[in-house]
């Protein structure tokens, strides 16, 4: 969207972190040291990445670009701090004031996804190389880490409470971030018209609900001792299904190359209700998720944030349900059903990967409700 700014400032004089002459000096000794070391440092890592055989490995190839975003991420202020401390007078132009905000922000943005990826790297690394030698059968319809982990040839109980500390406590931390923030909306429109609290009340209780339906059934997955309960296959048909309405090369000791999954049931008759359920529910799912993306997509709501947030959860929520839905359905129609041991791999990764996607952008849909309600003057700047 675009904003049409009156603005009669050119520049913005930076106080700095002293007005001290004496302090000055002694702040260009230490940032100039600690950048020269910091860009050394990141450059020596990067040499010898990129000039031994470790850039094969997908941990030091992601290591020496961790390196090059730190150098290019202390550039963006630190050469500035350094040569104002020499001047009485620190000024930054308006426009070089706006690429310093950019460059924090898209740099420190580019960290922060390498980091998680780097940490999905160590994840991938210790779930392949867990031994599965002995059954393969998995007591569920789909991959997941719970029933995975009770399969492999070694005492997981310890890897186990890292899922629920991890999952387990993020879904829980998101969770409980999205309700307070959706308390503090309601609290805030208290003193609002009749009319302003309805349409706020019908906007946010449609989210809460999205909310609790997408984070309960996580929570009670994840966040719990590892072990596999008889109820975890409705609870899981429910939070993959209802509510959406670089190869790693390692070195593995597993004889197991696939699962033979147990499904909903094995009882003939109850996989074609299972089938027909099932194949219904998605394809309603897939279209009504297609049809609020055309329908935004198509006119002009595209322009308000939130629509714009909208089409994207519908695509987000078509993209889960379609990891682990389509391989259900077509099981049904099979009495041995098999899941290759990359597959079931990719799988674990697209529950993961997808749903954290939703998440980030459920807690976005949160705070753009937040600022609309709560700074409806300011929704368009802040916003854009």
């Amino acid at each position: 969207m675009n904003m049409e700014t009156i603005s009669n400032v050119t520049e913005f004089v930076l106080l700095g972190l002293s007005e001290n002459p004496k302090m000055q000096k002694i702040i260009f000794v230490v940032f100039f040291l600690i950048y020269i070391i910091s860009m050394a440092g990141n450059f020596l890592i990067m040499v010898t990445i990129i000039a031994s055989s470790l850039s094969a490995s997908p941990m030091h190839y992601f290591l020496a670009y961790l390196s090059f975003i730190d150098a290019c991420y202390s550039s963006v202020t630190t050469p500035k701090l350094i040569i104002d401390s020499f001047h009485e007078r620190k000024t930054i132009l308006f426009n070089g004031c706006m690429a310093q905000i950019f460059g924090e922000h898209f740099i420190g943005g580019a960290e922060v996804i390498l980091l998680t990826v780097m940490a999905y790297d160590r994840y991938i690394l210790f779930i392949f190389q867990l031994p599965y030698c002995g059954p393969n059968v998995i007591d569920h319809f789909m991959c997941d880490l719970n029933p995975l982990l009770n399969l492999a040839f070694m005492d997981t109980h310890t890897l186990g409470l890292f899922v629920a500390a991890n999952s387990g406590f993020m879904c829980l931390l998101n969770f409980l971030f999205l309700i307070i923030s959706y308390v503090i909306i309601l609290c805030s429109i208290r003193n609002h018209s009749g009319e302003a609290r309805q349409k706020a009340l019908s906007t946010c209780v449609s989210h809460i609900t999205v909310v609790v339906l997408f984070f309960g059934p996580c929570i009670f997955m994840y966040l719990r001792p590892p072990v596999t309960l008889p109820i975890d296959k409705a609870v899981a048909g429910f939070y993959t299904m209802i509510t959406p309405i670089n190869r790693i090369y390692t070195e593995t000791r597993n004889n197991v190359t696939e699962f033979v999954l147990l499904g909903l049931s094995e009882n003939p008759k109850m996989q074609k209700i299972i089938f027909v359920v099932f194949f219904l529910i998605y394809i309603i799912s897939m279209a009504g998720n297609f049809l609020i993306m055309v329908t935004i997509i198509a006119s002009s709501l595209s322009a308000s944030p939130m629509h714009y947030f909208l089409a994207y959860l519908s695509f987000i929520d078509a993209c889960y349900s379609s990891v682990t839905t389509p391989k259900l359905i077509i099981d049904s129609f099979h009495e041995r059903k098999t899941i290759l041991f990359n597959g079931c791999m990719a799988q674990i990764f697209g529950e993961h990967f997808i749903g954290g996607a939703e998440v980030i952008l459920l807690t976005v849909m949160a705070y753009d409700r937040y600022v609309a309600i709560c700074k409806p003057l300011h929704y368009a700047t802040i916003m854009n």
